[in-house]
């Protein structure tokens, strides 16, 4: 049973490694068939490589809040109708922290910037001659929210 665990860690299977020890810790290992062990073990595997990718979609978007949608509040003190939400493409920076959270949950690779914090991207790209890198890398998300887009005026060069 124990060559199993090392085995299935050797072979980077670690969903798979840790249901197969949570089985052997519950003594349920033996008592299951063959079809719902490899269910069991598949399930885990596929869970923990979507939770390693979330985890590693929200880190690389780099939000300004950590907040979900489900996290909102609704009220009329916010002035937020929860019907017309969907329907909305700007707003503060949670409301777009939050839908960029959903966006990375879904699956789409997703980045967050402040104006101001993209624009000196843009021009350390430019000053070190790595603009087009900068673009493809920009071009490789699905989803980009620029956040506090007016608050500074922008010069002809940004």
């Amino acid at each position: 049973m124990e060559r199993i665990l090392s085995e299935l860690r050797q072979m980077r299977l670690p969903g798979m490694a840790q249901t197969w020890q949570s089985l052997m810790e519950t003594r349920q290992a033996t008592s299951l068939n063959i079809v719902d062990g490899l269910r069991l073990l598949l399930q885990g595997e596929h869970d923990m490589r979507r939770a390693n990718r979330n985890a590693r979609l929200l880190k690389n978007a780099r939000f300004r809040y950590q907040v979900s949608v489900d996290e909102l509040a609704y009220d009329s003190a916010r002035g937020l109708d929860k019907a017309y939400i969907t329907q909305m493409c700007a707003g503060e920076s949670w409301l777009a922290s939050a839908l960029g959270h959903h966006a990375c949950i879904s699956g789409f690779k997703t980045r967050y910037w402040s104006i101001l914090k993209l624009m000196e991207d843009l021009a350390m790209a430019r000053v070190e001659r790595q603009s087009k890198r900068l673009f493809e890398k920009i071009a490789s998300y699905d989803l980009i929210i620029i956040d506090d887009f007016g608050i500074k005026k922008l010069n002809n060069e940004q």
